[in-house]
């Protein structure tokens, strides 16, 4: 197997596992000392990971924002390569990496625009995998949106689950795993390695167990 960065993924969520309300809301779900410890996981693995989805409706930043924090490396899926001109991700901190399909239209963008092969999930993930172990990167920290949260986690790349858990419930609205769901017996398993307390919210530690 070829060598890929640790993946982490991060989710603020509720107790019945929403990353939004029924009506698209997500600001906040978390209170600010568990958005602080995910701007410290920014920081400690040097790349952050988003999907389009996530991107056109929050407009981050994907910068690190704690004293003493090195920006991230902003890396973006967007297939059809629709990012905003004016995008904040464009100009809030490092330059971008964005991975597009080898159809989607030429532009010019203050970032690096690599394009990689389709699969039936979406772009290949093991290409760009690739691509950013050749950059040098070997931490990957995966905020969103749903949909990259099922295709890295079907793919089996996902190493460790930061979750941030607030004590709501919302009854509907996004889960922060979506697509074609799992039958139990072929559920991804992760262990629980720590369980804290982050000011209102409980972050819980997961690694990946091979079962």
């Amino acid at each position: 197997m070829s060598p890929r960065p640790l993946v982490v993924l991060k989710a603020g969520i509720t107790l019945d596992g929403r990353i939004a309300d029924a009506y698209g809301r997500s600001q906040w779900i978390t209170g600010p000392e568990a958005r602080m410890a995910g701007h410290r996981l920014r920081s400690e693995l040097g790349a952050v990971l988003v999907g389009s989805g996530t991107l056109l409706a929050d407009d981050p930043s994907l910068n690190t924002r704690i004293d003493g924090g090195r920006d991230a490396l902003p890396v973006i899926l967007d297939s059809r390569l629709r990012i905003p001109d004016d995008a904040r991700v464009l100009t809030a901190g490092r330059r971008p990496l964005i991975f597009c399909a080898p159809d989607a239209p030429e532009r010019v963008l203050p970032a690096d625009i690599v394009r990689v092969s389709r699969t039936a999930g979406g772009l290949d993930l093991s290409a760009i995998m690739a691509e950013l172990s050749a950059r040098g990167v070997t931490g990957v920290l995966v905020e969103g949106g749903a949909h990259v949260h099922r295709s890295l986690l079907g793919a089996g790349m996902v190493d460790r689950l930061e979750l941030f858990v607030a004590p709501k419930i919302l009854a509907g609205g996004a889960g922060f795993v979506g697509g074609v769901p799992w039958a139990l017996a072929e559920a991804p398993t992760f262990s629980v390695v720590k369980v804290e307390i982050v000011g209102g919210d409980v972050q819980i530690s997961m690694e990946r167990r091979d079962v």
